[in-house]
């Protein structure tokens, strides 16, 4: 069965705090050395993560920082952390308490709130450049180290991607072999059955294609319909495992709201309340498989390949986030040279500093999955992989075309084949109407929002008081063609907008409580 390290906690004081969330039997080690606690927890036997004396957090097991990864190394006297060229995996600290964790909450023993951390929490809906909604609690820079020795000391190592040359123009098939060769080594490295989340689009189906062996393959997905059968998603997951003969199963997502406890548990203050249907996803997963499993994800996979034409000047917080609107609505544009963000310089390109600022926020595609005890690997957090992806001529990574190709000469491009489908996105539509949502409290933020605000998000969201024009429009933003007409003429939808603001605030509220 193979072994991985999920998190750590290095802390001056002992703190004694809960990592098997799901309890799904987390091995784990609590020990004393050079004055500090330390507690590391992962899967199965977390004794076999270990290089050369030294604790690596990959999965499979590498001492490479150019990959996901964290090194924990324990010397005579002092204790040293590394992270990876992204920061894939967020590493957060209380300097003033000597507390470092890949768990946020276990840092914050003082809510006093950021000012600055704060109002970009509220412009893009998740924690960015260091800073968090509390003065206390920052996160680490990507490529950076922390050596502990009576106190913290934190430095940054020069960034790989200084030495990428942009005009160099890369064959996609050196792409496309490297990324085979990852995955390989995933199925030679491992005798388990391989659970590749199969939305029906590009990445995912890259994952399917480059397995060897596809008897390994359970490939899962969800719809995100009114009739989840019928969404794009689904039947374009189910003809290309049909195609590949891969065991496919359609998981029906339920209740998300249920889930937001143990969301906020994981990623406490670090993002909003947004990935709790991948909780439920998983767990559904987990009721239909026996015995262990590990997992390849696709994670940012579509925008390395081309998914968005990211060559931009960086001028707003929103153009080095990405954050669409799942935000506080009223929040008001950040210039980024209004932020203390010296040690995060731009990199270029400029679709690097995006996802590395992107990843606090969607590193739970792969960090729910191994809190429920599947290790995770993708083949797109790979530097190697990234520097060939990138270096594709810009021609070829229009509308992805170097993966139409691919997937044409393999007799996969199933979008010639007319499949008929439904692309409208009912997920959170369904959740906001029939979902029931704990209330704000909101004496624990009226010092923070206007009440009048939070007392409408509440009646809305929380007791269903929708108004009629309201709904039609919420209803009608979910359909893939007629909302894509509002949104052009700029109409909004309240009760998204308001739903949104939910997510955000009651993220900070639960954070505020003790």
């Amino acid at each position: 069965m193979t072994s991985k390290l999920i998190g750590f906690t290095i802390s001056k004081k002992k703190i004694d705090h809960e990592v098997d969330f799901f309890n799904v039997g987390f091995s784990h080690k609590s020990f004393f050395k050079n004055g500090y606690y330390i507690k590391i927890w992962g899967i199965n036997n977390i004794d076999e993560c270990i290089i050369d004396k030294k604790y690596f957090f990959s999965f499979p097991l590498n001492d490479n920082l150019l990959d996901r990864n964290i090194k924990l190394e324990i010397v005579k006297n002092k204790i040293i952390i590394e992270n990876d060229f992204l920061g894939s995996i967020p590493i957060y600290y209380n300097l003033n308490e000597e507390i470092i964790s890949t768990l946020p909450k276990v840092c914050n023993l003082n809510n006093e709130i950021s000012e600055e951390g704060l109002k970009t929490f509220l412009n893009t809906g998740f924690s960015v450049f260091g800073k968090t909604i509390f003065k206390d609690t920052e996160f680490l820079r990507y490529f950076s180290k922390i050596i502990v020795r009576d106190g913290f000391k934190i430095s940054s190592k020069k960034d790989p991607f200084d030495k990428l040359d942009l005009k160099k123009i890369e064959d996609p098939n050196i792409s496309l072999n490297l990324i085979k060769k990852a995955i390989s080594n995933v199925e030679n490295q491992t005798n388990e059955k391989i659970v590749i989340p199969t939305s029906g689009g590009y990445d995912s189906r890259l994952l399917n294609i480059m397995v060897d062996d596809k008897k390994r393959i359970e490939a899962y997905s969800y719809g995100i319909s009114k009739q989840p059968k019928k969404s794009r998603e689904a039947v374009y997951a189910k003809k290309i495992t049909s195609i590949l003969n891969i065991k496919w199963d359609l998981i029906e997502i339920k209740n998300i709201s249920s889930h937001i406890k143990m969301w906020n548990k994981i990623f406490g203050f670090s993002t909003h309340l947004h990935g709790m249907y991948h909780i439920d996803f998983y767990l559904k997963i987990l009721n239909k498989i026996k015995g262990s499993r590990v997992l390849l994800s696709g994670i940012v996979g579509d925008l390395w390949a081309g998914s968005i034409s990211f060559n931009k000047e960086i001028f707003n917080l929103s153009d080095i986030t990405y954050s669409h609107q799942v935000k506080y609505s009223k929040s008001k544009a950040i210039k980024i040279t209004d932020l203390n963000i010296s040690k995060y310089k731009t990199s270029k390109p400029e679709i690097v500093a995006l996802i590395r600022n992107k990843l606090i926020l969607l590193n739970y595609l792969i960090t729910i999955p191994e809190y429920l005890g599947i290790p995770s690997y993708s083949p797109f957090l790979n530097f190697e992989i990234i520097k060939s992806m990138i270096s594709i001529d810009f021609k070829l990574k229009r509308k992805r075309k170097w993966q139409q190709d691919f997937f044409k000469k393999n007799n996969l491009f199933i979008e010639d084949l007319n499949l008929k489908s439904t692309k409208s996105n009912y997920l959170d539509y369904l959740s906001i109407i029939k979902d029931p949502y704990e209330k704000i409290n909101i004496k624990l933020v009226n010092h923070l929002f206007n009440e009048k605000v939070l007392i409408n998000i509440n009646d809305t969201i929380c007791e269903k008081k929708f108004k009629y024009w309201d709904l039609f429009i919420c209803k009608i933003f979910n359909s893939a063609y007629i909302g894509s007409v509002f949104r052009k003429l700029g109409l909004k939808s309240n009760i998204h907008l308001l739903y949104y603001d939910y997510l955000v605030i009651k993220s900070i509220e639960l954070n505020q409580s003790k």
